[in-house]
């Protein structure tokens, strides 16, 4: 199956995948409405408002609409003309301009919606030129841009700017690339604005498929870079709405067909590619109002059905919010008992996401959950794991959430590395065995690691390789008698038995020995109760490391003199 567009792919994908891209919602208008406007709120209500009835009157009423309970309710307060297919924009104070079209036709009069006290107010100034079927969007610098519609019959390439500080309306010298009756015009996230679609009625087809960008840094309009960048239908008079992703939606319509479209688009600006989404709308909507609600799905108001018999419409329907598209990648910086979980999530609204984790796919864990916002492209999800068991293999997957439900990535593995033998490797090496006297006499003192040599007694030196307990085993050779092949001690049973010398130890004792030269001060004594007697002495020195590994043993011999 091929995904156009993150919509898309999460549509078929995702375990939300059962629900409807677009639903037609319960609650209806208070009024049929054809070409009104919709602008959210701070509140996180919706203003619906203008448009035209059934009897071709142009509508001065309004009301709104609360997506926590998904119903209207129509508001006391009336415009100050009736007006359809008017230029509307949510000022950064979250007033609502509407510019242009009435009754008569095109209109130069302007007014502003408060939400404070769900009231309209007279703006004194007019706009540049009359206008009718306008498009208009907020810049980012708080101006409004105002442009194209039709006046006296003849369709507008003219722009201007209303600046909300000063209430005033002032054209600028740019025109469109093509005159447009009924474009949409949406602000994109590097504050250009994608102006496209409307009728032109000197062209061929009337409803049109291009689009082009105004460009708020100078002021002007430009084509994009490039071929292509055409809607993947011709349309007029549209819902549309930017998502929270930066993407924008292009829905519903009228065509040259004479047709109203049930069929949507998104534009991506990170590509400047339209992309038919497979849902279509709940009903064909030809001049339906779009706005973005806090959730991050679309409600579109109103419009016309040309293939319900002409019908003005009450309805209103909503495009859902998609499951997030989700990969997992191979996890790094994996250790004994930890590693890094890597993973992206893509999504046109903010999500939560995490990961799942166990020694089988059945996980039993999570990490802890982290928020990623609305992208155009897939952003990383990371997570650091420790306390794992050594030498263990390990399954993982990402899952991210939103209001249409959670995406689970694919499963991947690790195997934690074996845990590290305690202590070196290898047996110590003891080497350099010496001792400063040979022929000494006994002192009083213990036996200790010193650097200097002690007057009396001897001082032995050695090197090591690591750090190692150093064992000295102190061994004398005396006479015995042979039993049986060996060399045993003389009793008064085997007095009569050849004479031989046998080797015995007289006591050891043991030092903590560094990497290193070593020195041990020794006077004769091997523990605070016991001495070496007079005599000659065979020493066999070793070292023995935390693993238990034992050097090769040194050997020194020395006499004790009274």
């Amino acid at each position: 199956m091929l995904c156009l567009s993150v919509l898309a792919c999460a549509l078929w994908g995702s375990a939300s995948a059962e629900a409807a891209l677009f639903a037609r919602l319960p609650g209806e208008m208070a009024e049929r409405r054809s070409n009104p406007v919709a602008a959210l709120l701070p509140s996180g209500k919706v203003l619906v408002a203008s448009g035209y009835n059934p009897s071709g009157q142009d509508l001065k009423t309004a009301e709104l609409f609360d997506p926590a309970t998904g119903s209207f309710e129509k508001l006391p307060a009336e415009l100050k003309f009736g007006r359809e297919e008017s230029a509307s924009a949510t000022l950064r104070d979250g007033k609502v301009l509407l510019a242009g079209s009435g009754a008569a036709g095109s209109l130069k009069t302007a007014e502003l919606f408060n939400p404070a006290t769900n009231a309209f107010e007279s703006i004194a100034a007019e706009l540049t030129v009359e206008r009718d079927g306008a498009a208009a969007a907020l810049l980012p610098s708080g101006k409004v841009l105002i442009m194209g519609g039709g006046n006296s019959g003849k369709d507008l390439t003219s722009a201007e700017l209303y600046d909300p500080e000063k209430r005033t309306f002032e054209a600028i010298s740019s025109q469109m690339l093509i005159a447009r009756y009924s474009p949409f015009a949406a602000t994109l996230p590097d504050g250009r604005v994608l102006v496209g679609g409307g009728s032109n009625l000197t062209s061929t087809p009337e409803y049109l498929k291009s689009t082009e960008l105004f460009n708020p840094a100078t002021n002007s309009f430009e084509a994009f870079a490039g071929s292509g960048h055409e809607m993947t239908e011709n349309r007029g008079e549209v819902g549309v709405a930017t998502l929270p992703s930066g993407k924008v939606l292009i829905a519903g319509g009228y065509n040259s067909a004479s047709k109203s479209l049930a069929s949507a688009e998104l534009f991506n600006p990170q590509s400047g590619v339209f992309e038919r989404l497979p849902g279509e709308l709940a009903e064909p909507r030809d001049g339906s109002a779009g706005a973005l609600l806090p959730d991050g799905r679309v409600l579109l108001a109103g419009g016309y059905n040309e293939s319900k018999g002409a019908e003005y419409l009450k309805t209103a329907e909503v495009m859902n919010v998609t499951a997030p598209v989700v990969t997992t990648a191979p996890a790094s910086s994996v250790g004994a008992a930890n590693a890094i979980l890597n993973g992206t999530a893509l999504s046109d609204t903010s999500s939560s996401a995490y990961f799942q984790y166990g020694t089988s796919t059945d996980y039993g864990a999570t990490t802890a959950r982290q928020t990623v916002g609305a992208s155009l492209g897939p952003l990383s999800v990371t997570d650091a794991l420790a306390g794992l068991s050594p030498g263990s293999a390990y399954h993982y997957r990402v899952v991210a959430e939103n209001g249409g439900g959670p995406s689970f990535g694919a499963d991947q593995t690790f195997t934690t590395a074996r845990a590290a033998a305690s202590g070196p490797r290898r047996a110590p090496l003891l080497t350099g065995a010496t001792q400063s006297h040979a022929r000494w006499r006994e002192g009083s003192k213990l036996a200790r690691l010193s650097k200097k040599s002690a007057p009396v007694g001897t001082t032995f030196a050695f090197r090591l390789d690591q750090a190692a307990t150093t064992t000295f085993a102190f061994a004398q050779q005396t006479g015995g008698r042979r039993v049986n092949g060996k060399c045993v001690a003389q009793r008064r049973s085997n007095r009569h038995k050849h004479a031989c010398k046998r080797t015995v130890l007289r006591g050891t004792l043991s030092l903590s020995g560094h990497a290193g030269n070593n020195k041990v001060s020794f006077q004769g004594r091997i523990s605070r109760s016991k001495k070496l007697r007079p005599g000659s002495y065979t020493l066999l020195i070793t070292a023995t490391n935390a693993a238990g590994q034992r050097s090769v043993a040194q050997r020194l011999t020395f006499t004790i003199v009274p």
